[in-house]
Order: structure tokens, then C-alpha cells, then sequence
């Protein structure tokens, strides 16, 4: 009966390619879409990209749309030597790199049974990643290279087109310990890991992307498609919002950081993509998420010094340290990465701490939640139409917060731009 459904096709010894047959594909020359494909810009956050060559037809696209979108990608086509015997390690050692922000699985029946896909995917979790990462799992997303809809029967399905095959015993039975050691390990042997579906399941291309593109951080845009100076590392900089006004640290101007080459036009930042728009202890603000995070930080441990010398020792709060990663001398690559955009704020009280703001915006509304907690702030002193804190437990974004926060009569309206950080 599977025969009927199924059919394997040999690339190489070592590759079986597995597909269903009437499966709709990408009629792309793949040899044209590498080709316009970009290496991995060297000394920039990046994207990892793990798949079966199998898939390159779909993921070579996907790649190449990324890339259109303005970010850092990894791909072992672009960015490896295969002429030499190490570069399987060295796939292995660019997942493990600080710089490296995400890994994107492409999940089929070909990557499944893929022993080196495998091992990028353990490594995610190794200990030199974590070490880099700040002792956590390096994160990935899951992407459908074709749409099912219970992983479980999708590992059936793949092992008994490998029983089907005429591939080896020894070789049929590594690829069924590799396709039962991804589900156990990485899907938990249920369907509970979100898969972003594959194209076509979804609609059109734009949702499709829209859906990869909402898990990757804004940290490994390239700088010359983010509206930043070309070459070199991402360059931050201290501004003063208003011409003559000092620089330098100010609780009530937290988060006056700007990318370098972004515009600021008349003492003002210039407002752009991605700009939040939110209220912290009833005043109005609208400003990127970082200066956003710093500045409900700041604005919450004013009004609990006596929190300030604990909170790196907290749950969730990775983002904070004694360490004033502010500091050239103390920018090293021991620095976790999420301080690659930081503030240090010193307060009256004698205390001091460093926060760190290199995490996607869901993450980011998870330390603020993790940070309100901790000083038993009332959650309503933050309120936002653009971003949700998470529910109580600091799980998956829950209700948005309550309307009580808002200012009066906010409720419906535009929200207007906050002049300056200085604004109070």
C-alpha cells in the first residue's frame, strides 16, 4: 500500500531522497538560486540554516528571500570549504559561535534520517554552545518542507519508505536511529513542538515568510540592509536626544541608544519599523524595543533600589549583571551576547546593574514580566497595543494588560511619538 504513496529515489550513496509522488515542487534552477545567494557576512550575527541537500530547492529559496529581508544567513554552500576533511566540524563550530542567534531546521523525510543534520541540531545544545550562549540551548524553529500533520505517523511513513528502499541493512537501520533519536530528543515524541507549515499550507508566500520571519531576532540583520552604515561589526552609540544636552546616562533618558547611521533629525530620533508604542507608570512613550526594555527597567528599579544588587541572581533575569558591559575593557568574546546592546545604570542608593537587550521582542516581554514580579510592581504600570506582557506564569504571551494601566481615554486612539528620551 505505501508504494502506491511513496517513492525513493537515490541521489547518492549516502542520500535517499523520499517524496510523495505528485508532490508539488519548486521548479527554480537551484544552480541560479545559489548562485544568487550571498556567504554569511564574516563578524556579523548570524542565521543558521540546517537541512537535507534533498531540499535545497525549497531551502535555497527560502534562503535567498531572508537574505532579501536583510539578514545574516548561514548556508554550508556558501560559507563551507567541502574540499577540506573538517568541514563537518567546522558546520558544527559555526553553530556553536556566539554570533550565531538561531538555528532554522527544515523538517522532512530526507533531514529526519540525516545523521549530520542530527548532529547540528545536538549541538544546539552542547556545552560549548550553551557556554556562549549564556548557558542556554542555542534556539531553533522547526519549518515543513512538506505539510503533515502528526509527526508521529510522518516517522512511520519515512521508516517504512526506508524498509521499501534498496538501501543496505546497516545503512537502513542508522537512518531509522537517527529519524527515532529526532523525534524522542527533539519533537518530545509528540506533536507539542510548533512547526511553522510548509508553503502552500499556509497560503500565499507572504504568510509563509511572515511566519519564519517573526522568530528571527533583529540582531542578525546585516547593517547595510537595516539602514546602517556598510562594513564592519554593528556600531552602537550614545546620542543626546536634544543638541546641547549632556551625554551620558540618565534614568529618565534610558535606552538614548541609536544605531550608528540612524537618522536624528532636529534633537529627535527618527521613528521607524518596529517602533513600540507604550505607556510605563502612565507616561507615553514610542521608541525601538530596546530602548524600550532599558527604559521600563530603569524606570521600575528606580522605585525599588533595594532590588537592584539581587536582581542578576533571579530567575529569567540573564539580562542583568554586576559586570558594566558598557565598558570597551570588558567587551570580550567571554561577554554573553544578549550585552551586546546594553545600558548601565547606577542609582542614588549606591547600587548599580547592567542590562542587556540582544533578544527577540517575545523574550524581551518576558524580562519585563520577570522584572515586575520580582518588585511586586502591579503589571497595569506597563500598557501596550503594539506587544503583550505574558500571562503570570512568564509562559506564552497571555491577555493583554489590563485596560486599568492606560491613561484616560487612550483606549482606540493613536498614540502619539514621544519627543525626545528626555521626556518625562
Amino acid at each position: 500500500m505505501l508504494k502506491r504513496h511513496m517513492k525513493t529515489t537515490r541521489k547518492n550513496s549516502n542520500d535517499i531522497r523520499i517524496e510523495s509522488e505528485g508532490e508539488e515542487r519548486w521548479m527554480e534552477d537551484t544552480n541560479e538560486l545559489l548562485r544568487q545567494i550571498k556567504p554569511c557576512g564574516e563578524g556579523k550575527n548570524y542565521i543558521f540554516v540546517s537541512y537535507s541537500s534533498a531540499d535545497r530547492d525549497v531551502v535555497y529559496r527560502d534562503v535567498l528571500e531572508f537574505q532579501r529581508q536583510g539578514y545574516n544567513v548561514w548556508l554550508d554552500e556558501k560559507n563551507l570549504d567541502k574540499t577540506k576533511a573538517s568541514w563537518k566540524q567546522d558546520a558544527l563550530k559555526a553553530i556553536q559561535n556566539w554570533r550565531c542567534r538561531l538555528l532554522v531546521f527544515y523538517v522532512s523525510k530526507n533531514s529526519l534520517i540525516s545523521r549530520p543534520c542530527y548532529d547540528e541540531l545536538m549541538t544546539t545544545r552542547d556545552e560549548v554552545t550553551r557556554k556562549l550562549h549564556g548557558f542556554k540551548d542555542l534556539k531553533f524553529i522547526a519549518v515543513e518542507v512538506e505539510r503533515f500533520h502528526d509527526i508521529l505517523q510522518y516517522k512511520e511513513q519515512t521508516a517504512q519508505a526506508l524498509y521499501n528502499s534498496e538501501i543496505d541493512q546497516d545503512k537502513c537501520l542508522d537512518k531509522i536511529n537517527t529519524l527515532c533519536d529526532f523525534v524522542d530528543h527533539f519533537f518530545n515524541g509528540n506533536n507539542e513542538r510548533v512547526r511553522i507549515h510548509a508553503r502552500g499550507s499556509v497560503g500565499d508566500d507572504g504568510r509563509y515568510y511572515a511566519s519564519i520571519l517573526g522568530t528571527f531576532p533583529e540582531e542578525a540583520k546585516t547593517p547595510e540592509d537595516s539602514g546602517q552604515a556598510s562594513g564592519g561589526e554593528r556600531s552602537w552609540k550614545e546620542v543626546s536626544p536634544v543638541a546641547g544636552e549632556k551625554k551620558g546616562q540618565d534614568l529618565d533618558t534610558c535606552g538614548a541608544m541609536v544605531q550608528e547611521g540612524e537618522a536624528v533629525q532636529g534633537g529627535k530620533r527618527k521613528e521607524g519599523k518596529g517602533d513600540i508604542h507604550y505607556w510605563i507608570y502612565g507616561k507615553e512613550y514610542t521608541e525601538n524595543q530596546s530602548s524600550m526594555m532599558l527604559r521600563v527597567f530603569a524606570q521600575v528599579l528606580k522605585r525599588h533600589q533595594d532590588k537592584v544588587d539581587q536582581l542578576p541572581n533571579q530567575p529569567f533575569m540573564n539580562c542583568a549583571s554586576r559586570t558594566n558591559y558598557k565598558e570597551q575593557a570588558n567587551r570580550t568574546e567571554k561577554m554573553p551576547s544578549y550585552f551586546r546592546i546594553c545600558e548601565f545604570f547606577e542609582f542614588e542608593n549606591g547600587t548599580s546593574v547592567c542590562i542587556g537587550t540582544a533578544y527577540g521582542i517575545a523574550d524581551k516581554m518576558k524580562k519585563i514580566a520577570a522584572l515586575l514580579r520580582y518588585c511586586q510592581e502591579d503589571r497595569d504600570i506597563f500598557w501596550s497595543e503594539d506587544v503583550k506582557l505574558p500571562d503570570s506564569r512568564g509562559g506564552t504571551p497571555g491577555r493583554r494588560v489590563a485596560d486599568a494601566g492606560m491613561p484616560a481615554g487612550a483606549k482606540g486612539r493613536s498614540v502619539k511619538t514621544s519627543s525626545s528620551y528626555l521626556e518625562d
